[in-house]
């Protein structure tokens, strides 16, 4: 799709590659993906809080944070795969709610255009999979049905499973090591840059990452009642940053970037702003 739009726009008569008109354009696309993700924040935020005001708050931080900004204006897949995995998400919990086969081939349309978007999606799928566990007490009886759809989802993206090895082998085989090996540093690293992006200003970014742990932390607090949606938040947060870690600090090219992650950002956000109605609750505010 990124391919098609830039081939599109440089096809276009007096839009000169260079140009701010070339440029605006191309961004276009992207800045467009990453609108339908602040909707579908909203949308998966309140499919799992069961709050309208917490999922408009969730909406509102990922319209505003430099991350997801920044890549609005980078024709790359990273766009996207946050809305393909809110897409997979929205379409997993329904289907283990309602078991309608519309939701289930959703899912699994969703999860594999997402492989094919960016091989990390795997990681991704992996976490889907952690959450079905963890709440299969509610929905054990559909096991079936899920472990049909994780079938159907690996059939179908074989030929991207194949190209990601062949990425990765090329990778495995450099013979100059740019990236770091991941640990608690990274990872810290990497939660800074949901909330303050690429910021080169330590005591602005310092600050705002201690208010949003801190947000996180209150607002999964305040979900302890709904266990099955602080699970999915807390498990789609945590899972491909952990895996991330865990896989790449074997290899001698760990490839850990903290873009890979922009997805689980977007669950950070909910639990952040589920933070907000409680305290204002807290202090008997009109909501």
């Amino acid at each position: 799709l990124a391919s098609l739009w830039d081939k599109t726009v440089l096809a276009i008569p007096g839009v000169d590659q260079g140009s701010k008109l070339c440029d605006g354009l191309i961004r276009l696309y992207p800045c467009v993906v990453s609108l339908a993700g602040v909707w579908l924040t909203f949308v998966v935020t309140r499919l799992l809080t069961r709050s309208t005001l917490t999922a408009l708050i969730a909406a509102f931080i990922c319209a505003i944070v430099p991350l997801q900004i920044y890549y609005a204006q980078d024709l790359r897949a990273y766009a996207l795969h946050v809305v393909l995995n809110l897409a997979a998400v929205y379409f997993m919990v329904r289907a283990v709610e309602n078991n309608k086969a519309r939701y289930w081939i959703g899912y699994v349309l969703a999860a594999t255009a997402g492989v094919y978007n960016h091989f990390f999606m795997v990681w991704c799928i992996i976490a889907f999979n952690v959450c079905y566990v963890a709440t299969m007490r509610g929905h054990w009886r559909l096991t079936l049905h899920w472990s049909a759809a994780q079938l159907a989802v690996i059939l179908l993206v074989m030929p991207a499973l194949r190209m990601a090895l062949y990425v990765n082998l090329v990778f495995e085989t450099s013979q100059e090591v740019w990236y770091e090996k991941p640990g608690l540093r990274l990872v810290l690293i990497t939660f800074k840059n949901f909330f303050a992006g690429y910021s080169a200003t330590p005591l602005a970014y310092q600050a705002l990452t201690l208010f949003a742990a801190l947000l996180v932390v209150t607002g999964a607090i305040s979900l302890r009642k709904q266990p099955r949606g602080l699970a999915y938040l807390v498990l789609l947060a945590a899972t491909p940053i952990v895996i991330g870690v865990l896989y790449w600090r074997t290899k001698d090219f760990p490839y850990y970037t903290h873009r890979l992650f922009v997805f689980s950002a977007v669950p950070c956000y909910a639990l952040a702003a589920a933070a907000i109605p409680a305290v204002l609750a807290l202090m008997s505010l009109p909501l």
